[in-house]
């Protein structure tokens, strides 16, 4: 036990330093302009997206799209049994503030939609994948996270690119993620319906295909996604968080408490509690769960300096006390993978073996 605290109080101050360096590309990610032009944003993104019927009815904001593309195909390498492919498609995502629509559509290389797949010679069960803030490169997913080993214990993996990541980034932004989330209201909101428009075309286009269940996996900003993505589809075999991340306002005034960063915010106007109203369209912890408890697994890192054990706690009562598996380590560094690598196959293999 002294061990495994000293690793997670090391790995801790690597994401310390790491949050120092996001929240500085954050408020850095572009020129903000004048502050009434801020103000003047902020009651606008206010007026629109905390409409009553967005609230009250989560899928008239998220609206359930149609598979109407044809997809590209691409086989990329070959695996033991299979072979790594890239299918793209266009997204047809239209934003839904006819204010800010025009402006989100000017990021071209975010309309396409961008699936990388491990996928076998013979149709099994897929993990959809969603990557955390700043990834969606395949080699370096498939590093960090315990992707190829799903694969090797016989699953097929789909490794979804979030809008405005990887391959996804707009010649706009100097890397991925930088502009999403970020400090215009507006394009946050459409960034987080977007992923999920996009993901549920994923979704329908693996089904159509007859590979079998599907479950759903996140890391950080990615399990905010997918716990979003489970509150709206019913047919999901499981949901795996790991690193998660639950409540973006809170997320964003714990680690912004002291710095002038969160004053400039208020001087502008913006409160907790108004950014909780402005981004209850997209939060998950808003809508009731359609997984039962059994069916969710939350991987979270007793270092973890990002998102933190409040976070995880936020989503153990929301998914009404899923298992936890604590691994030593922090956001960014994980150790115990041979553990946790255990206590994932084992829940997969019984979230898909209860859909077949």
């Amino acid at each position: 036990m002294l061990l495994e605290a000293l690793v997670s109080s090391s790995a801790l101050q690597l994401d310390r330093f790491l949050l120092r360096v996001m929240n500085r590309i954050f408020m850095s990610s572009e020129a903000l302009p004048a502050e009434h032009v801020i103000r003047n944003r902020l009651e606008q993104a206010l007026q629109f997206y905390t409409q009553p019927e967005f609230l009250a009815d989560p899928d008239l904001f998220h609206v359930r799209p149609t598979l109407s593309h044809v997809p590209v195909v691409r086989a990329l390498a070959p695996l033991p049994g299979g072979r790594m492919i890239e299918t793209t498609f266009d997204s047809g995502f239209v934003p839904r503030n006819p204010l800010y629509r025009e402006a989100y559509l000017q990021y071209r290389e975010n309309q396409r939609i961008h699936l990388w797949q491990l996928e076998h010679d013979e149709p099994r069960p897929t993990v959809l994948y969603v990557h955390g803030w700043g990834g969606g490169i395949p080699s370096i997913e498939l590093r960090m996270f315990p992707l190829r080993a799903l694969y090797e214990q016989g699953y097929d993996v789909a490794m979804f690119t979030q809008p405005f990541h990887g391959i996804r980034t707009p010649r706009q932004a100097r890397f991925g993620g930088q502009l999403f989330p970020s400090p215009r209201f507006e394009r946050t909101n459409e960034g987080f319906a977007h992923a999920i428009h996009d993901l549920r075309v994923v979704l329908e286009y693996i089904r159509l295909r007859g590979r079998g269940p599907v479950g759903v996996m996140g890391a950080s900003l990615g399990s905010y996604v997918a716990s979003l993505l489970s509150g709206l589809e019913e047919d999901l075999a499981f949901l795996v968080l790991m690193i998660p991340l639950a409540d973006l306002p809170e997320f964003m005034w714990t680690h912004g408490r002291g710095t002038a960063d969160l004053a400039w915010a208020e001087r502008v106007g913006l409160s907790k509690e108004r950014l909780q109203r402005l981004y209850a369209i997209h939060s998950p912890l808003r809508l009731e769960p359609r997984m039962p408890p059994e069916r969710v697994l939350i991987l979270a890192g007793r270092g973890d300096g990002i998102c933190t054990r409040a976070q995880t706690e936020a989503l153990w009562h929301h998914f009404r006390h899923p298992s936890v598996h604590w691994f030593p380590g922090s956001h960014v560094a994980h150790f115990g993978r041979t553990d946790l690598l255990r206590v994932l196959g084992a829940f997969a293999a019984k979230g898909f073996e209860q859909t077949t």
